[in-house]
């Protein structure tokens, strides 16, 4: 990150033995806060103990010159963090990730009037994705859209003249903007959408084709959620190969997707499409 850095050790004086846990759990932190954008993410694994209350109260009490060095190293940086996890398939975000912190980001994201989720579906970085999910729906079928975001996808398959579409997200501000969009439609009869956690205490409505687009790749519960889906039932979901926002994991090649889920769902394929610099993986299948 920073090359032209040089670390070294502060050695203890000869005789002594061993370092407090506290100090090494303390050092974890600084460093943590040093060099990354988010330290709070690092450090979410470390145990809520005595000792770590410890380490964090020398944390503060040191914490203007950790600040002021932070700010010094942080001139010195010249490849961004995120590239070096994303090239060295360090998944260090999956321990804090959990459906509050899923449904703040995607409110926040979705409050912004002019960005690529509040266009039209045609103007959309995903309808190519978008376009190779239809390929596996027929206009008869009633479709359950897990992840919905704020409505794109749904009118997207409305005008491909879907029978029946259900949309489910847990972001309240996604579920208004999809409202908004339905509102408009002569067939709004078509679809319905709810606002709830899939994940706790909510069961999947009955439907011929479950949708999981750019959503499992958020949750630590993946395969719990795919498992909520009836057997027999048709999957098709998408993943990407590149870590942001929320990701806690990515998928490099469609042997990762196939190696993750084959398990739950039988007769999968997947198609690989292009995406910026990245790829986005669907896959086709039945729910085992």
């Amino acid at each position: 990150m920073a090359q032209d850095v040089e670390t070294g050790h502060i050695f203890k004086k000869k005789g002594t033995h061993g370092t407090p846990q506290d100090a090494l759990i303390y050092n974890k932190y600084m460093v943590a806060t040093l060099l990354f954008n988010d330290p709070a993410r690092l450090i979410n694994f470390l145990p809520q103990n005595t000792i770590t209350f410890r380490a964090y109260e020398m944390l503060q009490q040191n914490i203007k010159w950790i600040e002021s060095k932070r700010a010094e190293y942080r001139k010195k940086i010249i490849i961004d963090e995120m590239v070096l996890f994303e090239k060295l398939g360090l998944d260090y975000r999956v321990n804090n990730i959990t459906p509050d912190l899923i449904r703040d980001e995607a409110n926040g994201i979705y409050s912004k009037e002019d960005n690529q989720y509040n266009r039209h579906y045609t103007k959309s970085p995903y309808l190519k994705v978008w376009d190779k999910v239809a390929e596996n729906i027929s206009a008869d079928d009633h479709v359950v859209d897990v992840g919905c975001g704020p409505g794109q996808f749904m009118d997207f398959i409305l005008d491909k003249g879907i029978s029946v579409y259900t949309g489910i997200d847990i972001s309240p501000v996604a579920i208004g903007r999809a409202c908004q969009i339905l509102s408009k439609r002569r067939d709004q009869h078509k679809a319905s959408l709810i606002c709830a956690n899939a994940l706790n205490g909510f069961n999947l409505p009955e439907a011929d084709k479950y949708v999981m687009v750019e959503i499992l790749e958020h949750l630590n519960q993946d395969k719990y959620l795919i498992g909520k889906i009836p057997s027999g039932k048709e999957v098709i979901l998408s993943v990407p190969s590149y870590l942001g926002g929320s990701h806690v994991r990515k998928f490099d090649t469609p042997e990762e997707v196939l190696a993750r889920y084959g398990e739950v769902i039988s007769d999968a394929k997947v198609t690989t499409l292009p995406y910026g610099t990245g790829k986005i993986h669907v896959l086709t299948g039945t729910k085992t």
